[in-house]
């Protein structure tokens, strides 16, 4: 009975010990990615949202990553203290996540006067250290876990599952909750917070280590022996390839989803969480089939997994694009949603009739339908292709941490230039479309790796034969450059559209004529965003002018449709108009259509390509006025435009009685912020005027300005202005009417990540 009461204890004490080490390493990957999340969201405010300065922060932390892998397998293998050396590790990050945000305060002022290649190596400088820590882990804890258990490939497939388990759960908890409810100072916190936590459980697994833990692994079967492995240099090429190949299907996939479903904080989340859980399952997936396989070509296995992936994604874009009945529906229906969520999630199932009803409980769950439909089953393969790819590329048993560093390394190698190429080269210059069917080749490629059996005559010709068939089949059936977003957007009757995609997104316009009078409606990334010519901006140019004493200096942020940029042009008062326009994908589009000619052309505009709030930083001039109609409070980073930093800052750059004028989608939170930064405020009902000085209307300037818009315009200005709600009060006004709401802030982006918000009651 002792002989048996000892064994009892010894499993408890193992599957405790593994259990143990499995919640670490989810918790690890957790607060890695509410860092990652927090850290870039906080960055964009001092170095642009654009897809340069985008691309700089994920290759930072991407690289950092890797050289972490590499490093820790490294020192993994050398080290007889592993335990001790992952709490260092989770110590120091959690130290270095307390004092994060307070540190890129000291950067700021080397971030906002940086160029691009400057800013990379502040940001890889303020970065280096984090990033590499954090790629450490997943060797040093191989080598704990695998060190017990004595099997590699089961080792290598869990550790990565609960890994990135976690690190799903950290981007939709830091999304949906911690940055909704707490803003992003107590959400880095919390990360920190789960760090600290990580060294108490890690300092309990040295007493669990030192009481002689059992090495008969849970996984209930001893250690396997592959064959048809990876040699030295198939291993570089290989691990490189399909970590290159999986960043592309990831763009691609995350800018169709992104189109579709419009660009909030929460659709990159769902998106981002959705994608690692994908992963983490495939993962999962594969160490069970480990455990139950008898299969010992592994090799051909692999290249089956990578070849399904690029299988999937052909037939899945050409479901889409020749999609009918209730695909067609769900397509048609997400894309006429302009914000996913919906806004008070609360109040989102409505309708009078079943359909509906059943059409806004669709728009609730739409957000992850998406996903799951696009993601779920590529990145289930993923998830089995890489701890898959760790098994093949041993070339040393007794190497394990090594070998999961090197591999892990190599894939993030492969992610970084897989992620500029296709963001910088392949998208700009071939569009969707045709990148899709670059990558679908190369994909299926791995078809000519897989031996057919012996029992087939001629098996390489089958193989070429199947290589050539389904190559042709993606040229046939795949829609051509553009195609696919053309028929993603509505069409009106007889409109003449273009479609321009760049490294920034994707743009499309369409000219119409209606009462005697040409249009264009403009799509950016999906989002309807302008009507040129619109009432809507004339009102907003107008009354900014009719309480302006100067306005010879104009700024412009965003150009948008270029109905803001034309009104303020038609006034021969104004000396020079800057434009600060983010997507240079807009300007290339826009500029197709013969309407925009005259407005381009004028002398007095200056275009500048780069960040809003970047550009004010970096830019020491004055403006007499400063016009900013760029996006909705709801898109992603439009806090960076909306918060009392912001509107600070603006307020530096306008002269002694300068105006800003700031459009809004949000009647609270938005006006009593600005309020809170301008003496003067008056506030209409979807925009604000702000200023240094109190601000007062000069009707015969409103009345010339109104002769000078031609006829059909004029009516449609004077409708709007007429409305009983028009007018909503100035800065007192507006203080008492909102009192009891908070304001934008840098660090508490309320409106941008707007479910906490509109949850709360005030």
């Amino acid at each position: 009975m002792k002989y048996y009461s000892s064994i009892q204890k010894q499993f408890l004490r193992r599957d405790f010990f593994f259990a143990l080490v499995s919640l670490i390493f989810f918790l690890s990957g957790c607060s890695a990615l509410i860092y990652q999340v927090v850290w870039q969201r906080a960055l964009t405010l001092y170095y642009g949202v654009g897809s340069v300065s985008t691309a700089v922060i994920v290759s930072v932390f991407l690289f950092g990553l890797g050289v972490g892998s590499v490093l820790g397998g490294f020192l993994a293998e050398r080290s007889n203290k592993l335990l001790r050396f992952y709490i260092l590790i989770e110590g120091v990050l959690g130290l270095i996540g307390l004092m994060s945000l307070i540190s890129l305060k000291w950067m700021i002022p080397y971030l906002v006067n940086a160029s691009y290649s400057q800013g990379f190596w502040v940001i890889a400088g303020m970065f280096a250290l984090p990033t590499t820590l954090m790629g450490m882990t997943l060797p040093v804890v191989v080598k704990i876990l695998n060190d017990t258990y004595k099997d590699f490939g089961k080792t290598i497939s869990w550790l990565y599952f609960v890994n990135t388990l976690g690190a799903s759960a950290g981007a939709l908890v830091a999304a949906y909750w911690l940055i909704s409810w707490y803003g992003l100072e107590i959400t880095v916190y919390a990360a920190s917070i789960l760090n600290f936590a990580l060294v108490v459980l890690v300092s309990g697994l040295t007493l669990l280590k030192n009481s002689n833990v059992s090495v008969a692994a849970p996984f209930a079967s001893g250690r396997m022996n592959y064959t048809s492995s990876f040699n030295s240099i198939n291993t570089f090429l290989i691990v490189f390839s399909t970590g290159f190949l999986a960043i592309g299907y990831q763009i691609l996939s995350f800018r169709f989803i992104g189109t579709l479903l419009k660009s909030s904080a929460y659709v990159f989340a769902t998106i981002l969480g959705v994608y690692l859980l994908g992963i983490a399952l495939g993962s999962y997936g594969f160490n069970r089939w480990l455990r139950l396989s008898k299969c010992r070509n592994l090799k051909n296995v692999f290249y089956s997994i990578n070849s399904a992936i690029a299988l999937y994604m052909l037939l899945l874009f050409i479901t889409i694009f020749h999609a009918d009945g209730s695909v067609r529906w769900m397509l048609e229906t997400s894309f006429a949603e302009q914000l996913h969520p919906p806004y008070n999630i609360k109040y989102a199932i409505k309708g009078d009739t079943w359909p509906e009803i059943l059409t806004s409980v669709y728009l609730l769950v739409d957000l992850l339908v998406w996903p799951l439909i696009i993601l779920i089953p590529i990145t289930l393969l993923m998830g089995a292709s890489f701890p898959l790819v760790n098994i093949l590329s041993v070339q040393n048993p007794d190497k394990d941490a090594f070998t999961a560093g090197i591999v892990y390394g190599l894939t993030i190698l492969g992610n970084v230039l897989g992620a500029l190429v296709t963001s910088f080269w392949l998208l700009p210059n071939y569009g969707t479309e045709k990148t899709l069917f670059i990558f679908i080749v190369c994909g299926l490629t791995w078809i000519l790796g897989i031996c057919i059996p012996k029992q087939f005559t001629y098996g390489k010709a089958v193989q070429y034969s199947l290589w050539i068939g389904l190559l042709m089949g993606a040229w046939a059936f795949l829609p051509d450059k553009h195609s696919l977003y053309d028929q993603l957007h509505p069409s009106f009757k007889e409109d003449t559209r273009v479609v321009t995609e760049g490294r920034d997104g994707v743009v499309v316009s369409m000219l119409g004529h209606k009462e005697e009078q040409d249009f264009v409606k403009v799509y950016i990334g999906g989002a309807i965003h302008a009507t040129f010519p619109s009432e809507a901006f004339e009102v907003e140019v107008l009354e900014a002018f009719t309480h302006s004493k100067s306005i010879d200096n104009v700024l412009i942020i965003g150009f948008g449709g270029g109905t803001i940029t034309q009104a303020v042009l038609r006034n021969p008062d104004v000396k020079s108009v800057t434009v600060v326009e983010i997507s240079e994908t807009l300007l290339d589009n826009l500029s197709q259509h013969d309407i925009y000619k005259s407005i381009l052309s004028d002398p007095r505009l200056t275009i500048v390509i780069d960040d809003g709030r970047r550009f004010l930083q970096r830019k020491p001039h004055q403006y007499d006025m400063i016009f900013m109609d760029p996006l909705r409070s709801t898109t992603a980073y439009s806090n960076n435009l909306y918060s009392y930093e912001f509107f600070m800052l603006v307020s530096e750059h306008l002269t002694e009685n300068g105006v800003l004028m700031t459009w809004m989608n949000e009647y609270s939170i938005i006006p009593k912020t600005m309020a809170t930064a301008f003496r003067g405020l008056e506030c209409f009902y979807y925009f604000c005027l702000g200023s240094n000085k109190p601000l007062a209307a000069n009707a015969d300037v409103k009345r010339s300005l109104l002769e000078k818009i031609e006829p059909i315009m004029r009516k449609k200005v004077e409708g709007r202005m007429s409305v009983e709600y028009y007018y909503k009060g100035n800065r007192q006004e507006i203080l008492k009417i909102n009192e009891r709401y908070p304001i934008n802030e840098d660090l508490n982006p309320i409106t941008e990540y707007y479910i906490g918000y509109t949850q709360k009651e005030f």
